[in-house]
């Protein structure tokens, strides 16, 4: 019979060791960070249920928006581009469709941005809706805004908001403060746009889009998988004392908060 040396026990043949959980599984298939758990002879059904009951439901919803406001297929809503350039074209194009939407309903256009490649695709460009728009940042490092290394204000403003004539910004807290005194300051800013420009529902703020990215970890904005952060509801910032320096972002309800048709989050993978 096979021996494991690191749990030092004897295994099946077809067991295999989970270094995410450090223990064997029997007929181990993959470990789910998700799920945070290990799939394998023990519960395979189960899994499989799960991801079939998410699909049935991802497909409810769907049929549900057919119906409410027309056709909508997956190809509507997923862009696949082969390069970073197309990509970019796509991603101005449905911001400026967004800012036309949003600046005709109520004159000002909400944008948050994340860090990261998702910066690159903005690099150099002006958009004509650059006066009636406020953009805030989704995440931020606990750094001096102007650190040309660490801060996305400073990343931002050098790839293209510089060029944005009249855009008014929502600048990050102010470096020396302790991590969670950042994110509280960063939610007092956020709180003291005017509604008209930053819309709010049900106590969240309302972007009209905000663009995320997801790391090769599953993290979105300074989100991270199997942390805490994930499931706190409440307050628009929360802080991540993770890595350093430490980072603000903002919670996972501000993120999901788009209650209207043309609000939206925008994702790069």
């Amino acid at each position: 019979m096979p021996f494991c040396t690191m749990c030092d026990v004897p295994v099946f043949s077809r067991s295999k060791h989970c270094r995410a959980c450090s223990k064997c599984v029997d007929v181990f298939d993959h470990h789910c960070m998700w799920l945070n758990n290990c799939v394998g002879g023990q519960n395979y059904r189960a899994f499989f249920v799960t991801v079939s009951a998410v699909a049935a439901m991802i497909g409810i919803i769907e049929a549900c928006c057919c119906s409410r406001g027309g056709p909508v297929t997956l190809r509507d809503r997923v862009c696949i581009a082969k390069d970073s350039d197309k990509l970019a074209a796509i991603l101005r194009q449905r911001l400026d469709a967004a800012a036309k939407v949003a600046i005709s309903t109520r004159g000002h256009f909400a944008l948050a941005i994340p860090g990261g490649s998702v910066l690159d695709l903005l690099k150099g460009w002006t958009p004509e809706w650059s006066s009636k728009a406020v953009v805030a940042y989704v995440n931020h490092k606990c750094v001096p805004s102007d650190d040309p290394k660490n801060s996305t204000h400073a990343k931002a403003v050098r790839s293209f908001l510089s060029g944005w004539p009249g855009v008014t910004i929502v600048e990050p807290a102010p470096s020396n403060l302790l991590v969670d005194s950042a994110a509280e300051a960063y939610a007092d800013k956020l709180a003291a746009v005017p509604e008209a420009m930053l819309p709010c529902a049900g106590g969240l703020p309302c972007f009209d889009v905000m663009l995320l990215g997801m790391g090769d970890d599953g993290h979105i904005g300074s989100l991270h998988p199997y942390r805490e952060e994930i499931l706190t509801s409440g307050p628009w910032v929360l802080p991540v004392a993770k890595g350093s320096p430490a980072s603000i972002t903002m919670s996972l309800p501000v993120m999901t908060a788009a209650p209207g048709r043309h609000r939206r989050s925008l994702w790069g993978v």
